[in-house]
């Protein structure tokens, strides 16, 4: 008797709870755009056609791009006398212009020696325009381009603007030698850093394994709207790394504009301490003599405040800021100077190079 009634209670549970589901609907947190609704998938809408439909509305966009290196034998020296082997990599691009720029993975092209892109069947010739190796993003252009291919826009990029935890997922990939094929996942965490490495600005972590093939595959919300570009694998954890829509934006103009990309500085060194009431603050230790910090008047004890629009609370402010800031351009810095908030501006410097 009492394992009936258990059962009874428990499905009448997960009826309401099923009810409420379908009767709630999931918005961005800016509340401006209707988004994926769970109500929706009550009513009958499969799930998987949210993916077919971001698939069908991208295929044409996708494309997979191979590199060819030459190598050393092993055991021998790297010189130009030594004997070459030839080894070929491959990975997932994107067009992300009409002049056939084609977004991918630094690691696929940076040092090949012949390069091309496989599309819809057919093979065509690509140049490296440039890549970044901090962020693993390179951009290539196609010497003859097709007649006709879509482009996935990357344009109109907020700075401040991230997926959120929780959010589904579809990347687009070309597996080994397959054909560019969607998957599905989650937007698991936010990172600055990982182990011992830290990151020029904030990655998107996922629960998509990348396999062979993928790096440099574009990912995709349930809306069909570029999340960002997946960038490095995390087989211990079965995950991977994406760098967001956000910082795609900001790469792919210094790439096709310079050919490289360029970062800033600003000439301080920085700790955090944690003070009662306030939380978290981020106090500048050191002002570099002769620098723009120290021609603008910042001062070793300041609070930093803001910077450029980013709130600083936490280190990672402070780096995603630095990496939106161009070198050359003016920064508005707002710190707090004992117990007097000033407002400061400076000119940013060009930083070593990121590795």
């Amino acid at each position: 008797m009492l394992k009936k009634f258990l059962r009874v209670f428990a499905a009448a549970v997960f009826f309401f709870y099923g009810n409420l589901l379908c009767a709630t609907e999931v918005e961005r947190s800016n509340g401006a755009e209707e988004k994926f609704s769970l109500a929706n998938l009550c009513e009958g809408a499969a799930f998987g056609e949210y993916v077919s439909t971001t698939f069908e509305r991208y295929k044409n966009s996708v494309v997979r791009v191979v590199g060819v290196v030459s190598l050393p034998e092993e055991g021998k020296q790297e010189d130009d006398s030594a004997p070459q082997t030839q080894h070929v990599l491959s990975g997932t691009g994107f067009f992300v212009s009409d002049k056939a720029h084609v977004l991918t993975a630094a690691s696929i092209v940076s040092s090949a020696r012949v390069l091309w892109v496989e599309y819809r069947g057919l093979s065509y010739a690509a140049e490296c325009v440039g890549y970044d190796a901090a962020t693993n993003i390179a951009i290539i252009r196609l010497l003859q381009p097709p007649e006709s291919f879509e482009i996935v826009g990357i344009g109109d990029s907020d700075e401040h603007a991230l997926a959120r935890i929780g959010e589904f997922a579809i990347f687009i990939g070309c597996r080994l030698d397959l054909d560019p094929a969607p998957a599905i996942g989650n937007i698991v965490g936010k990172n600055i850093a990982y182990g011992e490495r830290t990151f020029v600005t904030t990655y998107l972590r996922s629960d998509i394994e990348l396999c062979g093939g993928e790096s440099g595959a574009p990912v995709f919300d349930l809306d069909g709207d570029l999340i960002g570009c997946m960038v490095a694998a995390l087989p211990e954890l079965h995950s991977s790394f994406i760098l967001p829509k956000r910082a795609l934006k900001r790469i792919c103009d210094d790439i096709i504009k310079l050919g490289k990309v360029t970062y800033g500085a600003i000439g301080i060194d920085i700790h955090a301490e944690y003070k009662l009431g306030l939380g978290q603050q981020i106090i500048v230790s050191r002002v570099v003599h002769d620098s723009y910090a120290e021609k603008s008047g910042l001062l070793a004890g300041d609070v930093l405040l803001s910077m450029n629009n980013f709130s600083i609370k936490h280190r990672e402010d402070l780096h995603n800021a630095l990496f939106f800031a161009h070198p050359g351009s003016d920064m508005h810095i707002v710190v707090m100077r004992g117990d007097e908030c000033h407002e400061l501006t400076m000119k940013v410097d060009q930083s070593v190079a990121k590795k």
